[in-house]
């Protein structure tokens, strides 16, 4: 009886193997706020994770520390998914002057604007 049980183990163990496992809610697009222009300097402004269920939700960016302002340059640091769109608003509610970026890059706040205040991803 103990030779069938070990038979038994011995096959099922050579007829498994390790799947790669496809992770439930893939991230998306990791990118950090800067409190200063040309996403530089000491001042961070956070760090930003998107996961592919957070897709067309807008989001605001973290609150100023006391004394610091809100970002004022984003930078993107993994961009994982073709075809989306990371958007960055002037303003608290995904509406207004945006900016796209759809590559690991670096975006500075417009001309004339103070701020970016919240962000949506659109695929």
């Amino acid at each position: 009886m103990q030779f069938t049980t070990f038979i038994t183990a011995a096959i099922l163990a050579m007829g498994s193997n390790a799947a790669i496992v496809r992770r439930q809610d893939p991230n998306l697009v990791q990118f950090s706020g800067w409190r200063e222009s040309e996403c530089s300097g000491n001042a961070s402004a956070g760090v930003y994770i998107i996961s592919e269920s957070q897709v067309d939700t807008c989001k605001q960016f973290s609150p100023p520390a006391v004394g610091l302002g809100q970002a004022r340059s984003v930078s993107v640091e993994a961009f994982n998914a073709p075809g989306c769109t990371l958007t960055v608003y002037s303003d608290n509610g995904c509406y207004g002057d945006s900016q796209d970026i759809r590559e690991e890059s670096c975006v500075t706040v417009g001309e004339g604007l103070d701020y970016f205040l919240s962000y949506k991803v659109t695929c």
